[in-house]
């Protein structure tokens, strides 16, 4: 339970954060887009972390990988759905 709740409060803070400093547009009834993407990126991670260890390289250049790609493709994905002037 705690590692949900210290993933719903970090993604929570992520969203305010991001939503004032970088992208400077909040609108709160994005929030469970955000959520949705962060769920979305987390899958992707985990997947792309395991097919590349079926291919034989380490689980960590997998993260090192997935990390660049999902953070990448997150950032594109909030500014055109989620922190985008109405």
């Amino acid at each position: 339970a705690a590692v949900f709740i210290a993933a719903v409060l970090s993604t929570t803070v992520s969203f305010f954060a991001q939503g004032k400093y970088v992208f400077k547009h909040l609108n709160l009834k994005r929030l469970p887009q955000f959520y949705g993407i962060f769920l979305f990126g987390y899958g992707l991670s985990v997947s792309i972390i395991y097919g590349l260890e079926k291919i034989g390289l380490s689980p960590l250049f997998g993260g090192l990988v997935s990390m660049i790609i999902v953070a990448l493709l997150n950032f594109v994905l909030n500014q055109k759905l989620v922190f985008k002037p109405d």
